[in-house]
């Protein structure tokens, strides 16, 4: 399997979802659509899905210029909490593996003021961002290229994780994480690749780490200086299942009963993406992601998330 078919078994799974409890969303069948390239994905020949972990918007981009974040959050009470200035190191004191449950408390039918319920022992651990110093490579990429203030997690729990157990995703994706540099600089580079982050540069708050930011710059840097910077599109995402929940302060659509799930950042980088732009287009981060990688290369859709979610056309110049 290649990696483009990769991205297709990881719709499925978000599709199907990763609880034997509920039923999987349902999506129109009776018309597949055909993927109709735009002028800019016709020019995208290769793509480089970054797999960050754990973080919502808030939690990363308060107070971002032009984009819908907060800077405090309500309790259940309906108390203002300021959202207290961390950093990854100590962000890790507030991990607790809320569990499955997690997004429905927090959530708490769209009103988000759920998330001091999570844990009675620190209930306003949620209620963080991390320091602009430490997220400073991600603003200035985002700042730079375009960035989505509405994606979610395309379920509420983790299909990412799900998929990354089957024999197709340990041969075929990126691994280790920092082989892409390397497929990058030896002209290697696969027209699709999913690199899931090694734990210390994924963001995950259980990691006393501030590694992810100066990774993922890398990344692009050593991108930038490549032959395929000219054609090149890097997606950065945040994988969310909603049980090691920080603040945010946007409900998610919720499309089924599978989600949307809670909301993450993305960064779309490359030379056809708009300068500073911040979209408010609703995304899903596994579904949008796969629609634009159909555009791209000119594949059917899968009749799957993929229909559902909006591509991330709109990040780019037409």
């Amino acid at each position: 399997m290649n990696r483009i078919a990769i991205a297709s078994a990881l719709a499925v799974v978000l599709s199907s979802g990763c609880s034997g409890s509920l039923p999987p969303p349902t999506f129109p069948t009776s018309h597949v659509p055909d993927i109709t390239r735009s002028s800019t994905s016709a020019r995208i020949q290769h793509v480089i899905i970054v797999v960050q972990d754990q973080r919502t918007f808030d939690n990363l981009f308060a107070g971002f210029p032009g984009a819908n974040s907060a800077t405090y959050g309500l309790t259940h009470d309906g108390k203002p909490v300021p959202l207290r200035e961390t950093t990854f190191y100590t962000s890790a004191e507030c991990f607790t593996p809320y569990g499955f449950g997690a997004f429905d408390t927090a959530w708490d039918h769209g009103k988000m003021d759920g998330f001091d319920r999570l844990d009675a022992t620190k209930p306003l651990c949620p209620y963080t961002r991390i320091s602009r110093s430490e997220t400073k490579p991600y603003w200035d990429l985002a700042k730079r290229y375009a960035l989505a203030d509405n994606a979610f997690a395309s379920t509420r729990y983790e299909a990412i994780r799900y998929v990354r157990e089957g024999r197709d995703w340990k041969t075929d994706v990126v691994s280790p994480a920092a082989r892409v540099l390397s497929d990058v600089k030896n002209g290697n580079l696969k027209q699709v690749s999913w690199v899931i982050s090694g734990i210390r540069e994924s963001d995950a708050p259980f990691v006393r780490s501030a590694g992810g930011p100066a990774w993922v710059n890398s990344i692009v840097q050593t991108a930038q200086k490549s032959r395929y910077w000219s054609h090149l599109a890097i997606i950065v995402v945040w994988a969310s299942d909603g049980s090691e929940a920080f603040y945010d302060n946007v409900a998610p659509p919720q499309l089924s009963r599978m989600g949307l799930g809670l909301r993450v950042p993305m960064i779309v980088i490359s030379p056809y993406a708009k300068r500073g732009y911040v979209s408010h287009t609703i995304y899903q981060n596994g579904g949008s992601t796969l629609r634009f990688i159909e555009e791209s290369f000119g594949l059917k859709s899968l009749g799957a998330t993929d229909v559902t979610a909006n591509s991330i056309r709109d990040c780019f110049v037409q």
